[in-house]
């Protein structure tokens, strides 16, 4: 699934040339041998380097990672990839001799060791080498972390690298927006964004990249039968629609999901995290999986309950977002249908995100975990490192969320400027609905609460 949805996007985009592969022949996908791009807004990719560079050779390449990048010089400089180290500060190790003669008409550090290199703090910064082996080393050291580009007579070739598939499967789509900016720069070397591939590769444009292959273990502790069982609860008091069909906005992996399937409902789910939804698709009840954010219209309609769980809204950062997600939720319920969705209250970010960390280790990896509560923005932020064993050292990956705090009062006003109705404002510790006489104070009481919504049926 994965790997198809991917390629597909990728031939859709019309700006990336792939090469085959054998791997790839059981998704039935058609990709035509080109010799070299058609025209200056098109790259030559090839999704797996040891393949590049039997097509291409073992030429003169650039690898970009979040922090620096790697030049690979066998014999000579080539006049295109001249005018780019020109405009990047060049280190070389002072036992490089050959380097140092190809280097000679540019200005460079010499350094005894890389130490020294990984030292300086700038990301504009190149590592010059002519020795296969040492660049190898460095690549190996953190595999997932690097984007290839191998330069030939035509000029470069993108590799993503299959790397970035087996460590960190995500990467591989937010590969795909470096790649159209570099299609976009492919006359001009001086503008390959090293900020731009730090961007990609960082935090995959947002959403739950390495931390959805933990999400499950890490919310062991969740009773899901607990919350199906208060959704359907919910569902029967506040709707005298049947409960046939069925949609979860930012599904994760669709644990909620799976068990409206079990009941026999039609059930639809999306997420914006492909490795979330790749998670999702490997269970065994699984509902119709597609990808999209919150905020994107729903392509199903007439659903008689639409849910967004485990405080999903909250990382909607502003109002006139929320307003966007109720209105297309509206648009997507039948009449008499129920909007259900939770939310992390203030309580809950003061007492148990503010300033927190969590470690958690097994046999080859430890996971920290940060929480910052800023009380000003009213925003809380959550930071994960992945250590994770490589040889003899570890590599090391990052992920940044951020959730926006929103006090129930604003909500409450958001919704009655959409289309949908207020019904009910429930914890999950009490049998309570607290709207709209008992609303005073509740974000203060409670650590989640949940909105139950409808769109009311049209009078005759």
């Amino acid at each position: 699934m994965k790997l198809k949805l991917l390629l597909e996007d990728a031939v859709n985009a019309k700006v990336l040339r792939f090469y085959p592969l054998q791997d790839f022949s059981s998704w039935q996908l058609v990709f035509e041998y080109k010799a070299e791009a058609e025209t200056a807004a098109e790259l030559l990719v090839c999704p797996d380097f040891a393949l590049a560079k039997s097509l291409w050779g073992d030429a003169v390449s650039l690898h970009i990672c979040r922090y620096f990048g790697i030049v690979y010089l066998p014999d000579s400089v080539p006049s295109k990839l001249g005018e780019f180290l020109q405009t990047h500060a060049l280190y070389l190790l002072s036992s490089d001799a050959k380097g140092a003669g190809l280097l000679a008409d540019y200005d460079f550090h010499s350094i005894e060791y890389l130490s020294e290199f990984y030292d300086v703090s700038s990301p504009q910064k190149l590592l010059v080498c002519t020795q296969k082996e040492l660049v190898n080393t460095v690549l190996s050291s953190a595999p997932q972390d690097f984007m290839h580009l191998i330069f030939g007579l035509e000029g470069f070739h993108l590799c993503l690298g299959a790397e970035l598939w087996r460590y960190r499967p995500d990467a591989f789509r937010t590969a795909f927006h470096l790649a159209e900016k570099l299609c976009e720069q492919i006359t001009d070397l001086k503008k390959i964004p090293f900020m731009t591939a730090q961007i990609c590769l960082k935090d995959g444009s947002g959403a739950y990249s390495f931390f959805a292959d933990r999400y499950d273990s890490y919310m062991a502790h969740v009773d899901y039968d607990l919350w199906y069982s208060l959704l359907t609860g919910w569902r029967k008091t506040y709707s005298n629609r049947p409960m046939k069909k069925v949609l979860e906005l930012a599904c994760g992996t669709a644990n909620v999901a799976c068990r409206f399937v079990q009941s026999g409902a039609q059930v639809d789910a999306c997420d914006i995290s492909y490795q979330m939804l790749e998670n999702a698709y490997r269970k065994e009840l699984k509902p119709n999986l597609y990808q999209a954010s919150l905020t994107d219209p729903i392509p199903g309609r007439d659903y008689d309950l639409i849910l967004c769980l485990f405080d999903s809204i909250n990382y909607l950062s502003s109002k006139a977002e929320i307003s966007t997600c109720l209105e297309e939720v509206s648009k997507a319920l039948a009449e008499g249908g129920l909007f259900i969705f939770d939310i992390s209250t203030l309580l809950n970010s003061m007492e148990n995100f503010f300033d927190s960390s969590h470690w958690v280790k097994d046999h080859d990896s430890g996971l920290l975990h940060e929480s910052f509560y800023e009380m000003g923005q009213r925003r809380q932020t959550s930071r994960l490192h992945l250590f994770k064993r490589w040889g003899a050292s570890y590599s090391l990956q990052e992920e940044e969320h951020r959730q926006r705090v929103y006090m129930v009062q604003e909500l409450i006003e958001l919704i009655q400027d959409s289309p949908l109705q207020i019904k009910a404002v429930h914890s999950t510790n009490h049998k309570t609905n607290y709207y709209p006489k008992k609303i005073s104070g509740i974000d203060h009481r409670h650590y989640r609460l949940f909105f139950i919504l409808s769109k009311d049926e049209l009078s005759d």
